[in-house]
């Protein structure tokens, strides 16, 4: 079990000094938000939450796509609009992926359909120095996933359902 966890906490290190910028297609500054070059690892840190578990991961850009991980198997993958798939996350250990659909999110738990919401189109709220994407879902009750940009057009939050369930997971920016 200690070779186990040595093995991935060498990886994940290798994986954070390989890159540890955070890109998306549809919100393109994000890429800028990290130099390693200039900024230390513990800067380039977030936060991720759900239910009652919290620990801190390290952005890394794969294929296009955000993958947060750390040393503890928490992994999640983020496109820019989504969290797509969501593991660990302490004791219960998640295994979740979220299709994301033109009017709708499928919500799958160890590849199983568990949940099906309808969701709108992603809309914009500004205020003077933060920017909001909304998107609005429906299931049994209606929930709001949200992206929060800053100022200079960095992402500083992310909270979304990712299970199907009322419950939220955010990654919020340290």
């Amino acid at each position: 079990m200690k070779t186990l966890r040595l093995i991935l906490s060498i990886s994940v290190f290798a994986l954070l000094l390989q890159s540890c910028s955070i890109h998306s297609g549809q919100l393109s500054s994000l890429a800028s938000l990290v130099d390693a070059s200039q900024t230390s690892y513990a800067k380039n840190s977030w936060t991720v939450s759900y239910g009652s578990y919290q620990a801190e991961v390290f952005p890394v850009l794969n294929k296009g796509e955000i993958s947060f991980l750390n040393e503890f198997g928490d992994s999640l993958i983020f496109d820019g609009w989504v969290v797509r798939e969501v593991s660990g996350l302490g004791v219960n250990r998640a295994d979740w992926k979220v299709l994301h659909m033109s009017n709708s999110r499928r919500f799958l738990n160890k590849d199983r359909l568990v949940a099906e919401h309808l969701c709108s189109s992603w809309y914009t709220d500004k205020s003077s120095n933060m920017t909001k994407y909304s998107q609005e879902c429906k299931s049994f009750a209606s929930y709001k996933n949200s992206i929060l940009v800053d100022s200079q057009g960095f992402i500083t939050l992310i909270r979304q359902t990712v299970d199907g369930s009322s419950t939220y997971i955010k990654l919020s920016k340290n």
